[in-house]
């Protein structure tokens, strides 16, 4: 792990290319860094033939970036300002984020989303829906975002679900995040799946709860090796929400997100062992997990860890 965070930092420590050139339609660098592209979302957020892994994914953005491809670059800037949720880093550095957004505009993204390549589409949304080099806009994500689904880009489907599901620069309207997430669920984005599963568990006056619809959909993105839904689906099973209640399955479950840095699967883990419930009643262990989110600024590790160092009424 030390070596690819050692990997990640001294790519993100680099500045990117000066040159802005767009590359030629016809060069075959333009086909191999599309080609890495496309990959390495395989890899970010499944819906391939692959298992999820944020390494690989990172590793094919980079080179693709380096080609000088401004989607690519626009996935870079994500990934360095992101503080949750990657398996490789941890620590953001919004100035290198900066710098891939800015990097992606001066290379030709905006011109390739007006000449409607819904990939260009996508990540020119994803800038303005975070507000990297440009002003965050939900109404102007929302509209590129459609019009990139109308292409058939699942990954925007996944995002309008998003959208409308918090009402972000869209009415309020969880049938209709339910609708997108459901079309990109069914082309296997395991976010789509996750996200609804996640609406299906908490349910809504238009929405009927169901903990085995929500379960079915963990399953189905935990198969393409989502950390979140390990997260999710073990939850399932230690309270037997939509699946048969067990204590071990949920500790096994949980492991394997805590093995990819899922600070919540961290958390619940923590939780078994200092219970014993499908595992060895382990003090230590569980301190050991509460320590690693705590050393991730978040504050319920530190909140655990207090917890579990207070005496214990007689």
């Amino acid at each position: 792990m030390a070596g690819v965070i050692a990997i990640a930092s001294e790519t993100f420590g680099q500045k990117p290319q000066e040159s802005g050139a767009v590359l030629s339609a016809n060069s075959s660098d333009l086909a191999e860094a599309e080609k890495a592209y496309e990959m390495g979302f395989r890899y970010y957020r499944g819906g391939g033939d692959v298992l999820i892994d944020h390494k690989k994914a990172f590793a094919d953005f980079n080179r693709a970036a380096q080609f000088g491809l401004p989607e690519a670059q626009v996935r870079l800037a994500e990934i360095a300002n992101s503080k949750f949720g990657l398996d490789f880093l941890h620590a953001r550095d919004p100035n290198k984020a900066l710098e891939w957004a800015k990097k992606a505009l001066a290379g030709g993204l905006e011109a390739k989303a007006e000449a409607k390549h819904h990939r260009a589409e996508y990540e020119l949304a994803s800038l303005y829906l975070n507000g990297l080099a440009l002003p965050r806009n939900y109404e102007k994500a929302a509209q590129l975002f459609e019009r990139a689904a109308a292409h058939g880009d699942s990954d925007a489907k996944r995002a309008l679900g998003f959208l409308y599901l918090g009402g972000l620069g869209v009415p309020k309207n969880l049938r209709t995040a339910e609708k997108y997430f459901q079309e990109a669920a069914a082309d296997r984005i395991a976010t789509a799946q996750l996200w609804l599963g996640i609406l299906y568990h908490g349910g809504d006056k238009d929405i009927p709860k169901s903990f085995s619809k929500a379960a079915a959909m963990f399953q189905k993105a935990a198969d393409q090796g989502l950390a979140t839904a390990y997260d999710q689906l073990g939850n399932c099973y230690e309270k037997g929400e939509g699946v048969p209640q067990s204590y071990s399955k949920a500790a096994e479950l949980y492991q394997r997100g805590a093995d990819v840095g899922n600070w919540s699967a961290q958390i619940r883990l923590g939780g078994l062992y200092e219970r014993g419930l499908g595992v060895p009643k382990d003090l230590e262990k569980a301190a050991e997990l509460y320590r690693k989110v705590a050393e991730q600024d978040i504050k319920e590790g530190a909140e655990a860890l207090k917890r579990l160092r207070q005496p214990k009424s007689p």
